[in-house]
């Protein structure tokens, strides 16, 4: 399994939610429980008559706050509201605790699309957690938190024990494919190799909004990505469609290449290139250094 810190499929997720992590917008301290609204924040009442549908009569903020409590199955959980954020997936309420967890709920479908929680990174340093079992975890998680309908389109495409030095954890991608097109229904799921405890769970749920059909074949991109890195060797390359959103505005389909070269003084040549599959415009290029 190669332990290497790279741009996944998920480019839009990472990019959308990873770094909406840490941009905090429009705070402002209100700190709720289930008890202080009453009984229509119990996870149990909302089981009886469907979590979704039993948020139809709350509005804003309040739904998004049930649809947390409903997530966790806890309903003595104390949620700070922090306000509000914008993604191309859709607007989506935040919330944090006391602990340092920290959620997202996206505010016209109620789906959370943002969960992590806190961990003692030295903990994660001892791997007891094999990578079959890593997988099985995260795929009950998937089927327990994701909507039903989202679900059941979703397949691990990428699995693998990420190593930071400080701290370890298992990363594992989630997407929905049709005709060999990776498309933006997705999830990623991170989770302590130690104890299998989840530490970060992201969701998308989008629909298709462009054509599947690339101008640029496979070869062709192969060829715009290897003329990105002057006199490179190519020792290994791999194309695959995704339907992305790079710029946050439009979506797009593109070709994700990743491409090895023979190493020059020992340092890795070569990276991941984007490449608009239509116009075989570079969209990106990321170097391995």
């Amino acid at each position: 399994m190669e332990i290497k810190s790279e741009v996944t499929v998920l480019l839009a997720l990472a990019v959308v939610l990873l770094i909406l992590i840490f941009v905090p917008s429009g705070y402002s301290g209100e700190i709720v429980t289930a008890d202080d609204r009453g009984t229509e924040y119990s996870a149990g009442n909302s089981e009886e008559s469907g979590v979704l549908a039993s948020l139809a009569g709350i509005a804003g903020e309040d739904a998004a706050k049930t649809a947390v409590i409903n997530f966790l199955a806890n309903s003595s959980v104390i949620l700070k509201y922090e306000g509000t954020g914008e993604s191309y997936y859709g607007d989506y309420y935040k919330f944090s605790t006391d602990g340092g967890e920290r959620y997202y709920v996206n505010s016209e479908t109620l789906e959370i699309t943002l969960a992590h929680f806190p961990v003692n990174w030295s903990e994660t340093l001892d791997v007891r957690i094999e990578p079959e079992d890593a997988e099985d975890i995260a795929r009950d998680y998937i089927a327990e938190k994701t909507s039903a309908s989202n679900a059941e389109k979703l397949e691990i495409t990428e699995s693998k024990l990420l190593d930071h030095g400080a701290y370890k954890e298992y990363s594992i991608t989630f997407n929905e494919i049709k005709d060999r097109v990776y498309l933006p229904n997705s999830a990623l799921i991170s989770l302590n190799p130690s104890t299998g405890e989840i530490i970060t769970y992201m969701a998308i749920s989008g629909e298709t909004e462009v054509s599947l059909v690339p101008e640029i074949s496979e070869d062709e991109a192969l060829e715009i990505a290897k003329d990105q890195f002057d006199g490179i060797v190519v020792t290994e390359s791999d194309a695959r469609l995704i339907v992305d959103c790079p710029a946050g505005t439009e979506q797009k389909l593109l070709w994700r290449v990743d491409i090895k070269g023979k190493p020059k003084n020992y340092i890795s040549v070569g990276g991941i290139v984007l490449i608009d599959a239509v116009t075989g415009e570079v969209i990106l290029k990321d170097p391995y250094l």
